[in-house]
């Protein structure tokens, strides 16, 4: 999937430098980042989980490596 983001400047400077520093592009960066906060359940609500898991079944590892979903 590809997902276009307007971030404004100040944003997206701090996203360039924070990945380089982490050694990584803004792409790769904000797939870690969106990762980890599906594994640590970082959703508004059981019921949008639930969603998301539902639309999801079937998919393997997120970028990371990390289900997003307990299977």
């Amino acid at each position: 999937m590809n997902v276009s983001i307007n971030f404004p400047d100040e944003l997206e400077k701090a996203l360039r430098l924070t990945a380089a520093a982490a050694g990584t592009d803004i792409g790769t960066f904000v797939k870690q980042i969106v990762a980890e906060r599906l594994a640590e359940g970082d959703l508004p609500s059981d019921q949008t989980a639930a969603s998301f898991c539902g639309a999801a079944s079937g998919v393997g590892q997120v970028a990371s490596g990390v289900r997003p979903c307990n299977r």
